[in-house]
């Protein structure tokens, strides 16, 4: 098919022209196309359609990747992005894992669209196969998108497409579109304003969208004529180096307009995570409720639900993108957001009190600068590659005493950083998640005794200490995903966490290191008669099934794996006491998967 014989939904709308241009490349003999244009133009919306339709286009093409280049892209960030695309095994260094990619690639045909791209980026470093072009029969061909001309070039683009700022007819309706188109006509003064509003969108699709989404329950000519005059008004005063002002302002108009401050506080935690990151809903959830945004409720399901109903209206308001999952292959995908990067930029300059974000910036150790430090209420450093950190305490953490960290992804964190942080004794919230700890646990957390929430999942933890009691305040317990299917857990432990509220221990591995690991963990709670709202474990017999279900309702598991069923016909695992909606993950003799059921029908589920 031709570009233009392609039958698309509607809501291409103007960006329908350039998207063509863009298929019509994919068949011609250039090697690299630009697409350049103001923040929040459209580049990604384009690309996104390459990526959906190309196969139509251009079905010889054997993978097509689009990848998040962003600010401070580091190869090693790239990598990443590759090797989750294509599936592939992590390697232990970046020449290793180029050398992987390379191999990989080198034989076949592919498509690379590189998003947001601030400066040129070695790609031969990446391990993407040179030369681009048709080579050997197979077609290589990359596409760039960047807010400059100029670094399209740089990346060997002599082909280029410049994204305007859409036409005044077609501005007006996407705005009316989503404004609500009943409200405005039916009222030629508002109609009059709501035209005076979109035209302060400058003819940008994300903010036509998000503005005209903002004012789509106003229904009376003052409430129009107020938004105009707070948007002839520009309410961020400063802006970084190569960020627009005017852009920041019309973020900061659609902030102001949603519904509640517990919203408005959830949108901006968003921005702690890397630019153009896929962010999974269940943690973004996670971590609002961690972070104590949400309301206080007796049950963490009725938490976890409020903060999907967040997550919801944050993406209706258009604040937040729809994701993609490269896990499970799921391109886009309805588990996973994205923050636009002009929207993440206001983001962080409307945070409360002061806040040092460094995510996904190709860190090697933590920021030396003290002043960064001082004063510091919440720290993201996560998704890095932090090797070093202080010999001793001293320097720029000494006095540093933030009340939240966020640590997680950094694979190789080394010991000397534990030590530093045992003295941020403010501590509420600290993830390590996926950090490297190797067998021991880091008994430098035990010293934060204000901790609320604790998440070290994805690590390769063999046991817990009893001195992690003296966290008498920690209410949320993560250690998914543990490489050992067993974590060793000391009788009493879990009853001297009288708040806890959330234990996730969790696990699809089949790495056995101790036997009957459970066993203190269900003696604890039907000994001290503790409530457990949500609770997360690997079972390894059926008499610890049964006495788990016995617990219930003050006990709520929500996420079982089981093994050696001993021949057992049937299992009455969870009674209806337990919440509807909570899931079963059933696994035979050697722990293999099975699907999720909900445990109000896993009652009598056969076990091999």
């Amino acid at each position: 098919l031709q570009p233009e014989e392609l039958e698309l939904p509607p809501e291409t709308g103007s960006a329908r022209p350039y998207l063509n241009e863009a298929l019509g490349f994919l068949g011609d003999c250039d090697a690299a196309l630009g697409v350049w244009g103001a923040g929040g133009v459209g580049k990604t919306t384009v690309l996104k359609w390459v990526r959906d339709v190309c196969g139509r286009v251009a079905p010889f093409f054997d993978h097509v990747l689009l990848l998040a280049a962003s600010r401070d892209c580091t190869v090693a960030k790239l990598q990443k992005e590759v090797v989750a695309v294509l599936g592939l095994r992590d390697a232990p260094t970046e020449q290793a894992q180029a050398a992987g990619i390379l191999s990989f690639l080198r034989d076949k045909s592919f498509l690379l669209l590189l998003d947001g791209v601030w400066e040129r980026l070695d790609l031969e470093r990446v391990g993407i196969p040179q030369p681009l072009g048709v080579v050997a029969g197979r077609v290589r061909k990359v596409v760039v998108a960047s807010r400059s001309e100029a670094v399209c070039a740089d990346m060997g683009c002599r082909k280029k497409i410049k994204m305007e700022c859409m036409s005044e007819d077609d501005a007006w309706s996407l705005f009316e579109a989503n404004a609500g188109e009943e409200a405005i006509r039916g009222d030629a003064q508002i109609s009059t304003l709501a035209r005076q509003v979109a035209a302060e969108c400058n003819g940008l699709p994300l903010f036509l969208a998000t503005v005209g989404r903002a004012m789509s329950n106003k229904r009376t000519a003052e409430e129009w004529g107020d938004a105009f005059d707070k948007l002839k008004k520009p309410q961020l005063t400063s802006t970084a180096p190569g960020q627009d002002k005017g852009a920041h302002a019309l973020v900061k108009f659609c902030f102001d307009s949603l519904e509640s401050d517990t919203v408005r506080e959830c949108l901006l935690t968003c921005a702690l995570w890397p630019e153009d990151h896929n962010i999974s809903k269940d943690e973004l959830v996670q971590c609002w409720i961690g972070l104590g945004l949400l309301p206080k409720y007796d049950d963490v399901d009725e938490s976890l639900r409020f903060g999907h109903t967040v997550v919801a209206i944050l993406e209706s308001a258009r604040l937040l993108e729809q994701g993609d999952n490269h896990r499970h292959n799921m391109c886009p995908s309805d588990t996973h957001v994205r923050l636009h990067d002009v929207v993440r930029d206001a983001a962080l300059q409307l945070a409360p009190g002061k806040w040092l974000v460094r995510a996904g910036v190709g860190l090697r150790e933590p920021p030396r600068d003290e002043a960064l430090w001082r004063d510091v209420e919440l720290v993201s450093l996560m998704h890095n590659a932090i090797e070093e950190a202080p010999a001793k305490a001293g320097g720029a953490l000494s006095d540093a005493q933030p009340a939240s960290l966020m640590l997680q992804c950094n694979r190789a964190l080394p010991r000397r950083m534990l030590q530093a942080i045992q003295h941020f004794t403010r501590l509420t919230y600290l993830d390590l998640e996926d950090t490297g700890i190797l067998d021991a646990f880091p008994m430098e957390v035990c010293c934060l005794v204000n901790l609320e929430f604790l998440n070290l999942s994805r690590n390769r933890i063999l046991s817990l200490p009893m001195e992690l009691g003296n966290l008498s305040q920690l209410k949320y317990l993560h250690l998914r995903d543990n490489y050992y299917i067993q974590i060793t857990v000391p009788p009493g432990l879990i009853s001297r966490l009288a708040k806890l509220q959330v234990l996730d221990l969790f696990t699809a591995s089949i790495v056995s290191v101790a036997d009957d690991y459970v066993a203190p963990v269900i003696d604890d709670l039907e000994s001290s008669g503790a409530r457990m709202p949500w609770l997360g474990i690997w079972m390894d017999n059926t008499r610890d099934a049964r006495r788990l279900a016995r617990l219930a309702p003050g006990v709520r598991a929500r996420s079982i794996h089981l093994r050696k069923l001993d021949g057992a016909r049937t299992l009455e695992l969870l009674s209806a006491q337990h919440a509807a909606g909570r899931r079963r993950r059933g696994g035979g003799q050697r722990g293999g998967g099975g699907g999720d059921v909900p445990a109000a029908e896993a009652a009598g589920a056969a076990g091999a």
